[in-house]
């Protein structure tokens, strides 16, 4: 933003009113759509991952707690929980602190 004022005002100075501002003027156009198409990125993005996060919360798990077995939120998977796949036991969920606490 300083180089869009510094332009304009050299510009201003040197070549008068209309002319001498198109340099800075096209400084801070080109700012403007640099942030402008940044931040519709960004904001597409966000929904992806919205959308992904959803469906990764409604994936379901078998694990075996208190020598019984139950489906549960993957989210829900807390330590020393064995988590059940095709008929044998993986030791153990990995510790998610949300379902500890």
């Amino acid at each position: 933003m300083v180089c869009v004022v510094v332009s304009i005002s050299v510009g201003f100075v040197m070549e008068g009113w209309p002319k001498g501002t198109y340099d800075g003027l096209g400084i801070l156009l080109s700012i403007f759509l640099v942030v402008v198409v940044t931040a519709i990125s960004d904001y597409r993005h966000s929904l992806q991952f919205r959308d992904l996060d959803k469906e990764y919360k409604k994936v379901l798990i078998q694990v075996t707690r208190d020598g019984s077995r139950q489906k549960v939120p993957i989210y829900n998977c807390c330590c020393g929980s064995r988590r059940t796949a095709s008929g044998s036991d993986i030791e153990s969920c990995i510790c998610n602190e949300k379902a500890n606490g």
